[in-house]
């Protein structure tokens, strides 16, 4: 099975989400920052799903969606948020 890769910079939401999917037996990489997630899609091959919080201390978990995208273009991306959308 192919990882998933879950991006969020709050260390508590990043847990809790990566201790669901592990629990339902996913292989599950964690990254806090954009950068960090770029780099371990790079290293880790192909990702069955990428999942970023849409809001980043760093920038925006759009851009590196799309910086994902460009670099698989069948990578499904699940973009969530914690905060009330107005």
């Amino acid at each position: 099975m192919e990882p998933i890769l879950i991006l969020d910079d709050h260390a508590a939401i990043l847990g809790c989400i990566g201790d669901m999917l592990r629990f339902e037996n996913y292989s599950v990489l964690e990254a806090s920052t954009g950068l960090q997630a770029i780099e371990i899609s790079r290293k880790c091959g192909p990702l069955s799903l990428f999942v970023t919080d849409v809001s980043l201390r760093d920038g925006s978990g759009i851009d590196i969606a799309l910086t994902l995208v460009a670099l698989c273009p069948e990578l499904p991306v699940l973009v969530i948020s914690g905060n009330p959308m107005d």
